[in-house]
């Protein structure tokens, strides 16, 4: 006859079964706690979109008024640098300020989206908590 160790370790293993009653309310209770958590998923995410959706308006409304205020960019940054100063490494586009306008004006817009999705998603979950 063979000896199994692990037969025999389980040989007078006995699990008490629990009852109906306590098995389905255990179970309810896993399953309200899923649903919540859902619902708090499915919450967020509303939020989120709600957020993204008014970063994206702010940032074209801040790069629209920025793209306006082109010209006086241009005449600012030309300001800050004198006129004498001239380099063979910045070639002439650079020299009218116009490419880095335009990035200040791009940076202007990313600065605002980001801040704007953070100030109306904070808004957006201290209203629903209120």
């Amino acid at each position: 006859m063979d000896k199994d160790p692990i037969k025999d370790l389980f040989k007078n293993y006995e699990p008490q079964m629990p009852d109906d009653f306590a098995f389905m309310k255990a179970l309810e209770y896993k399953l309200d706690s899923v649903e919540l958590i859902r619902e708090q998923s499915r919450r967020m995410r509303r939020q989120s979109r709600c957020a993204a959706l008014i970063a994206i308006a702010v940032s074209f409304i801040a790069g629209g008024i920025a793209s306006l205020f082109t010209p006086y960019i241009i005449d600012f940054l030309g300001n800050l640098i004198p006129a004498d100063f001239h380099s063979g490494i910045i070639p002439d586009e650079a020299t009218e300020y116009k490419v880095l306008s335009w990035l200040t004006v791009g940076l202007a817009s990313v600065i605002s989206c980001l801040s704007g999705y953070e100030i109306s998603l904070a808004l957006i979950r201290r209203r629903h908590t209120d």
